[in-house]
């Protein structure tokens, strides 16, 4: 990915043009969000409505973090896309904030959103259902970028995202990250009944995220890996990175090294991923 200061200098170019882009806090911006997310969670609760009650579902929360790149979107709409060619039943809550020029055509993705997002999440949520969580976005140490409408918001760091998923934590969890340096958000993620991917080390960078990109390198790969119910997180994560290493070798980058780290409660998840796709 771009360095740092190179992304905050586009940031600032992209700023002069700012008057263009929707922003969250506005009136046009909130009416847009309010209408999707009503129509989303309309059909959500319909979907639930028709749910048998003993069955396991699988909850997914896939988040673009960043406008700075269409890729960000394009990794959101591919991994609800994935999970839905496997779970045409899964409850989905997507969201991400529309690179400049773009529609707004999905609830931005705000601290307020992806909280609520959570809360809904946990409200429905029945024993045995698992969840799915994939924030992506530009990274630095310890840290997501944040930005809508071009502006920076304050970022989401690694204790901020234990304690949105805090709710979450009785429940087999997966959470995805493509970013630079994500693997150092790890650390404070762990879990016992979590498994946690993550598109780089904690020292490395990871790439894709040019703006007229269609997908991160790293949710690319996950998505070509084809993790079917019996492929293990192992051989899903091994797959992936070595697609994602080919890529880089190709463009002589240096290597990203995705990272995979399982906690003990979902240790079985790590030879076969039937229990967590299937019911």
């Amino acid at each position: 990915m771009r360095s740092f200061l190179a992304r905050s200098i586009a940031a600032l170019l992209l700023a002069l043009l700012a008057g263009c882009a929707v922003s969250p806090d506005s009136p046009q911006g909130r009416s847009q969000h309010d209408a999707l997310w009503q129509e989303a969670q309309r059909q959500r609760q319909e979907q639930v409505a028709r749910q048998p009650a003993d069955r396991p579902r699988l909850l997914v929360l896939a988040v673009g973090l960043s406008d700075e790149t269409k890729a960000f979107p394009g990794d959101v709409s591919g991994i609800v896309a994935s999970v839905r060619s496997l779970r045409p039943d899964a409850l989905v809550w997507q969201m991400w904030n529309p690179p400049f020029g773009e529609a707004v055509s999905a609830p931005f993705a705000t601290r307020e959103s992806l909280q609520a997002a959570v809360a809904e999440m946990r409200a429905v949520a029945r024993p045995g259902d698992r969840i799915l969580v994939m924030l992506t976005s530009h990274g630095h140490h310890n840290l997501l970028a944040h930005v809508a409408a071009n502006r920076r918001l304050p970022p989401l760091r690694g204790q901020d995202l234990q304690e949105l998923l805090l709710p979450l934590s009785a429940f087999d969890t997966g959470v995805i990250i493509s970013a630079c340096h994500s693997g150092s958000l790890i650390p404070a993620l762990r879990h016992p009944r979590r498994w946690i991917m993550t598109a780089a080390a904690a020292d490395r960078v990871s790439y894709g995220c040019q703006f007229h990109g269609s997908q991160t390198y790293f949710i690319q790969a996950l998505l070509q890996a084809q993790a079917g119910p019996e492929t293990g997180l192992d051989a899903w994560h091994a797959q992936a990175a070595q697609i994602v290493r080919r890529g880089e070798d190709l463009a002589k980058f240096t290597p990203s090294l995705p990272q995979l780290w399982v906690g003990a409660a979902v240790a079985p998840y790590r030879q076969s991923l039937r229990g967590f796709w299937q019911p």
